[in-house]
């Protein structure tokens, strides 16, 4: 099984993507159109793989476009995600990794 964690904004993701042990496979900034989703997710198969993405303002497109594609999507919550929330060094990257 594979996992992504989406950090989602209005403009742009950045995902990150790992194994079942927590091994690093991907790590990428892309702007959000379908097209882009699709060449980050072209070597992740649909039945092997969650993505967990923030619920921001713009996440109800992402979650559609995620879904389109044949992917299981799970919601976060940033508010409730405590580690999130209470982090010292917040970054696009430390959102995404902690998704997952």
């Amino acid at each position: 099984m594979n996992y992504i964690g989406m950090d989602v904004h209005k403009r742009f993701t950045y995902a990150v993507a790992k194994d079942e042990r927590g091994n690093s496979l991907a790590e990428e900034k892309f702007d959000n159109g379908v097209a882009n989703f699709g060449i980050f997710l072209q070597t992740f198969k649909p039945e092997e793989t969650i993505i967990v993405i923030e619920s921001t303002g713009v996440w109800e497109h992402i979650y559609n476009i995620l879904e389109e594609l044949g992917y299981k999507v799970k919601l976060a919550n940033p508010f409730r995600t405590r580690a999130i929330a209470e982090a010292r060094k917040k970054t696009d990257v430390t959102d995404a990794d902690f998704l997952i």
